[in-house]
């Protein structure tokens, strides 16, 4: 059926070494039923999604590690490639301990 809308999520982690707890992106994006999305010219823009995290308090405040998912378009229909990518910017003096994509 063409009305058929499916909602999706990517979901980045990046897990930090020490006592640090794991931090999360989720990015959602649509996939729809039989439907010519070039007719909907704004589900065509780029999305991203920017999450920045600091360590310690006051004066003892580190630089941010930032986050940044971005997937090359708002809505997909079934069987469309999605490109999905993830950059870390670490200025804090916590290590990272790893990163995925889900």
């Amino acid at each position: 059926s063409s009305g058929i809308n499916a909602e999706y999520g990517v979901k980045g982690n990046v897990h930090r070494s020490g006592l640090h707890l794991s931090k999360n992106c989720i990015l959602p994006f649509s996939v729809v039923g039989i439907k010519d999305l070039n007719l909907m010219p704004q589900l065509q823009n780029s999305v991203q999604l920017n999450n920045h995290k600091t360590f310690g308090v006051l004066l003892w405040k580190s630089k941010p590690l930032t986050a940044t998912l971005s997937i090359n378009k708002q809505a997909f229909v079934s069987g469309e490639n999605i490109l999905v990518s993830g950059i870390i910017n670490n200025e804090s003096d916590v290590k990272i301990k790893e990163c995925e994509l889900k």
